[in-house]
């Protein structure tokens, strides 16, 4: 497929993705578990879109890690786990991914925030500032949607 035509797809899927599919911004942190190493991948959704329920583990490099549970923002420490974040890429990232994501993307998928950082040419340095960056950013969001929630109960409430 020519990049003319990759394009077309692209802006086509762009006028409805971010307003089908599933919408699991705020829902909590999705946990993947390892079925061989039991090793645990969290993630959550910046965009609205379609995620895969298995990957590759990162832990053993082995096993596959599938979509377990999630874990209500509220009651999940972003201080001690790296969460990742599913993101919609845009059309310069996703021509720097491999050929094999694109058609994932193009059906309104989401990829993960690190493949899009690996594919770029800076990534040893992006990667390391952004993982850290990262930590920080979900805590507070965290926080944020913790306090948010409790706002909305005590209006709920107050009623």
């Amino acid at each position: 497929m020519r990049r003319k035509d990759i394009k077309a797809r692209y802006d086509a899927m762009m006028e409805t993705a971010p307003y089908q599919g599933y919408d699991g911004r705020g829902k909590g942190i999705d946990v993947y578990v390892c079925n061989k190493c039991g090793h645990k991948f969290y993630t959550v959704y910046r965009d609205r879109g379609v995620t895969p329920f298995t990957m590759a583990c990162e832990g053993c490099g082995k096993g596959t890690a599938l979509h377990k549970y999630t874990v209500p923002t509220r009651e999940f420490d972003g201080r001690t786990h790296v969460v990742h974040v599913w993101v919609r890429p845009t059309f310069k990232e996703m021509m720097t991914l491999p050929k094999s994501y694109r058609e994932h993307i193009l059906n309104g998928g989401l990829v993960l925030w690190d493949a899009i950082l690996e594919a770029s040419t800076i990534k040893g340095r992006v990667k390391t500032v952004t993982k850290n960056v990262r930590m920080v950013l979900v805590g507070i969001y965290c926080n944020f949607k913790y306090r948010i929630s409790k706002q909305n109960n005590n209006i709920k409430d107050e009623e």
